[in-house]
């Protein structure tokens, strides 16, 4: 797709070059690791084996027992080798220390998905920066992917600090709209306003006048 998009760049209007996938999930201890051990996976056995696969966790115990799961699922997976793969380079357990640090920590990647398992879900990823967020412990990333309809062609490797999901929104075409908030002043009062202040307003030349040195009070 990206091949596509590179030679018909110039002659037809698209998006970016997408790729490859990216899952972050950023979790408390409310999380349930088996929940967020087979979201990893689904992400992992994605396809290429480039894909990011990375939880950031409040809880240390819920990074050790996604980790364990991870591991102990990896064989059961379609794409084992893929999988493998994705996990040993890109794949990390994050701790940090609250979820102020986990949200700098995810933002500074914007993903291409972000998931959000903790408590008070919803406020928390109001405050994500990705090209999609999943919201809840019900929301996994494989599910817009394949299930609810969001946009699938989503900006990765940072792209979503300044892109957005593709939509019909990219082909519109718009127009800057400039408008001056009033009349110009008649061409005989410009004329004397250009006598205080060098060319500015009365009102303001006055001012200038006041706070220059010698200025009058």
């Amino acid at each position: 797709m990206n091949e596509a998009k590179r030679q018909l760049r110039g002659r037809v209007e698209i998006d970016h070059e997408a790729g490859p996938s990216e899952v972050v999930i950023l979790a408390d201890d409310s999380a349930d690791a088996r929940f967020l051990a087979a979201d990893l996976l689904a992400q992992a056995e994605h396809g290429s084996g480039d894909e990011t696969v990375m939880l950031v966790t409040t809880s240390a115990e819920r990074g050790a027992q996604a980790a364990r799961l991870v591991a102990q699922g990896l064989p059961g997976v379609a794409n084992v080798a893929a999988a493998r793969r994705a996990l040993a380079r890109n794949g990390a357990v994050v701790q940090v220390a609250d979820l102020d640090e986990g949200l700098a920590f995810v933002n500074a990647l914007a993903p291409e998905h972000a998931q959000v398992l903790t408590r008070r879900a919803a406020a928390v990823a109001r405050r994500v920066l990705a090209g999609a967020v999943f919201v809840g412990a019900w929301a996994p990333a494989a599910l817009g992917d394949y299930g609810i309809g969001p946009n699938h062609v989503l900006p990765t490797g940072g792209a979503a600090r300044h892109a957005s999901p593709l939509s019909v929104r990219i082909s519109s075409a718009a127009a800057a709209v400039c408008m001056r908030p009033r009349r110009p002043a008649p061409r005989g009062r410009r004329r004397r306003a250009r006598g205080h202040g060098r060319g500015l307003p009365r009102s303001r030349a006055k001012r200038a006048g006041a706070a220059a040195p010698g200025g009058g009070a």
